[in-house]
């Protein structure tokens, strides 16, 4: 049975509700982690990354409450039929417009994250992060594009309804694209990285679910749905789209919700913090070891931990250290 676009706004407004609770406690525990390491240094990517989760607190907040002051006025004010339905699908008034132009923010915030984190992972390379930039700056013109057709639509004119249409399906292939890229760079660095660790590491959470949260894989997933049922016509297309905001949030307030676990574990046990790599694994020194630990990707730890040390003095140290060892044997 198909469903109806009043049903499917309806029910994606009790999901989104329910996500966005979800999301609500997720930022409030990052925020009382926050709170807890407030004392201890914080780097640039940690400070961008909080200050972008509050933002997309506010964002999204905003938007639910406009979900539910539109919803409720359509419900009490416009009787049931096609009155109804014309209703929820005219997007040019004005409660429309600004939801729809604060999902397009979140949208650009979380690419930029998403750039900003790549950035970061592969050691500030800024030619990693090229090919990414020239995909936001088009999601920002054809998003630009999409909400001033939304603005000069009409209804009753079929050629308008397709220009909105096109750019949609423009950007939302290029978020898409966009994501697909920074995840699958941000993955290979980080499983890279629990390869060469993973004899040595006692790291609570699994490779795969630290790339899942690094790569912010919830949001990918939501934006490939959002743009199959936009593109096969279906009135399910709005269910997913009022849950993305929340799910954007929950994806992107993980990564603080890690870096502030991470930083609270280093403040309460200080003789680890040279141990902890960016991607979450502890690094043990082996026993009666005179040499500082060192992580095997040093771009991938936080600057003020890491000991750059290299590979061979970290081979030579160890041979040094072991018992047996005749120093009159090195060259």
């Amino acid at each position: 049975m198909a469903v109806s676009l009043s049903q499917a706004s309806f029910l994606g407004l009790l999901l989104q509700t329910f996500v966005f609770g979800i999301f609500f406690l997720i930022f409030c525990i990052s925020m009382f982690l926050e709170w807890e390491i407030r004392h201890h240094s914080k780097t640039l990517g940690k400070k961008v990354t909080l200050g972008f989760s509050i933002l997309l607190c506010c964002l999204i907040m905003t938007h639910w409450l406009l979900n539910v002051w539109g919803c409720y006025e359509i419900y009490m004010k416009v009787p049931p039929g096609g009155l109804r339905e014309y209703a929820f699908f005219d997007m040019s008034d004005v409660k429309s417009m600004i939801k729809m132009s604060l999902y397009e923010v979140q949208v650009w915030m979380s690419d930029l994250i998403l750039i900003f984190r790549l950035y970061y992972v592969c050691g500030r390379n800024v030619i990693k992060v090229i090919f990414p930039c020239i995909i936001c700056v088009a999601v920002i013109v054809c998003g630009g594009n999409f909400l001033h057709a939304l603005a000069v639509s009409d209804i009753a004119v079929p050629q308008s309804l397709e220009i909105i249409r096109k750019w949609c399906t423009a950007t939302l292939s290029l978020t898409l694209a966009q994501n697909l890229y920074c995840a699958g760079m941000i993955s290979a660095h980080v499983w890279r990285s629990q390869r060469d660790v993973r004899s040595i590491s006692t790291g609570n959470l699994r490779p795969v679910l630290r790339i899942f949260i690094e790569s912010a894989g919830m949001w990918i997933f939501f934006v490939l749905v959002n743009l199959i049922t936009y593109v096969s016509s279906s009135n399910i297309f709005y269910l997913f789209l009022y849950m993305a905001n929340p799910i954007l949030g929950i994806s992107f307030c993980l990564m603080t919700v890690r870096l502030n676990l991470l930083k609270r574990s280093r403040t309460q046990n200080p003789q680890n913090t040279s141990t902890r790599a960016t991607v979450g694994s502890n690094i043990l020194e082996p026993k009666k070891a005179s040499h500082p630990t060192v992580t095997p990707f040093p771009y991938l730890a936080e600057p003020s931990d890491v000991v750059r040390f290299s590979r061979s003095t970290f081979s030579e140290n160890n041979a040094i250290s072991s018992p047996g060892y005749d120093k009159s044997n090195m060259v």
